[in-house]
Parts: structure tokens; sequence; C-alpha cells
């Protein structure tokens, strides 16, 4: 948190809370994500039966993250000012269409993918109020920079990993990704050639170019932990995700 408790803030929409738009955050609530059980009971029987991790891993449902802040007009003290920023602050976390990053002040190397669903509460008083903003977020948190940034000033000893995630090949090429975070994730690969990609349970066509798993159905999937994969074909391809966090 910076040194003055009311430079505090979040960003959202590319705005600084207090920077950019000058609230002061009086109240912050982040809950963390609760496991999405699916059991069953066993008639005549006190056992349950977990069927949370029928596909490797277990499932969350989505956070909340609640934000109270403080709105002043300081210069002109008037209703109309008032409004006038609270109309501009209520129509910013407005209009995104679905989920969109929220950073935290603190460890701002990560973010929220969060949405605002429930309507804004408003409290006036005579030149300032306080509203409260409640997000549905995504159950992890994602960090801003992918795997393979290794930059010595922002690498972190107690949670990163130095790793190479773009490799040349000649031929065939045995590698191994690591998987730090505790989500299992979809890269996005880059390359200039058509490779093939073996792993323990499937072998995967990858086309030149560009392949974004989030406009096209994609079967490469990096689980939590370590993954050895031979490269087969030749020329350059890179890995590129970042690790996801409870």
């Amino acid at each position: 948190m910076r040194s003055d408790s009311r430079q505090y803030g979040v960003t959202f929409c590319g705005q600084h809370t207090w920077n950019d738009l000058g609230l002061v955050v009086l109240d912050k609530k982040i809950t963390f994500p609760k496991r999405d059980k699916a059991q069953i009971a066993l008639p005549y029987s006190s056992k349950i039966i977990d069927l949370s991790t029928l596909y490797g891993l277990q499932p969350y449902v989505e956070r909340t993250i609640e934000l109270t802040f403080l709105i002043i007009d300081q210069e002109t003290l008037s209703k109309d000012a008032l409004y006038n920023r609270w109309t501009k602050v209520i129509n910013l976390f407005e209009s995104p269409e679905g989920k969109s990053p929220l950073i935290d002040d603190i460890m701002p190397e990560y973010y929220y993918l969060a949405e605002l669903v429930d309507p804004p509460t408003w409290d006036e008083y005579r030149y300032h109020g306080k509203f409260t903003l409640k997000f549905d977020a995504y159950p992890f948190r994602i960090h801003v920079k992918p795997e393979g940034d290794d930059i010595w000033d922002t690498f972190n000893f107690e949670s990163d990993v130095a790793q190479i995630t773009k490799y040349e090949v000649n031929g065939s090429k045995d590698i191994e990704l690591i998987n730090i975070g505790t989500n299992e994730v979809q890269p996005t690969i880059v390359a200039n050639a058509n490779f093939v990609l073996i792993t323990s349970t499937k072998t995967i066509n990858i086309s030149a170019g560009t392949t974004n798993p989030d406009l096209v159905p994609y079967p490469f999937v990096l689980p939590v932990g370590e993954s050895k994969i031979q490269i087969q074909g030749t020329g350059t391809i890179e890995f590129q995700w970042q690790k996801e966090l409870i």
C-alpha cells in the first residue's frame, strides 16, 4: 500500500481510482473462491462419493470483490459537480461487456478478471457521497507477466520459476514446461512452421501462425506441474501463458 492511504486504489479499464478518478477507498472485501463440489450420498450408507475431480482438477466457483469509495468534489462543493463525477465513475465501471482486468495496488503483479453485475449502492450526503461496487470475478488471480519473463528486478524467488518458453527446433526436440500455478492453462502458441507436439497423453498438430486458445477450439493444455513434450518439426515455436493462483 502506498505511504498516503488515500492514494491506495485499484485500476479498472485503464483508470486508477485515485490517480485518475480521485476516489478514496473506504473498504475492500475480496473473498476466496469456494470449491465447487459434486458429491453423491450412497443409499443406506454414511459414505459420500466425491466426483469433483473427475476431470483432473478441483473446480471453483467465482469469487466476489466488493469496493466502497468516497466521492467528493473538492473544487466547487456543488451537487452538480458531485453528480457529474458520479456519472463519470459509474459509467466507467459499467462500460465493459464481460470480465475485464482489475488490478489491486496490493500485489499489482496479478490481476482479477471481474465484472460489475449487481447495481451499485449510493449513499448521498451534502457535498459528498459513497458508493459500493460488487464484482463477480474469475476464481483465480492471473499473473501480469508471461512465463519465461525472468527479469531480475521483478523476479519473485518465492513464487516464480526461470524457464525457457521459446525454442529453435531442427527435426525434433524434447522440452519441459512447468506450470507453477494452481490451475491448468491453455497457452497461446506462436510458430513460424507446422509442428507436432507429443505429450504423455496425446499428439497435437500445430499450424504455422498464432494459435490463440480464446478464439479457436484448442486441445493443448498444460496441467499443474511439469510437462514433458516432444516437438517435431523445423523452425521456431513459442509457448505463451500466465500462471494462475488463488
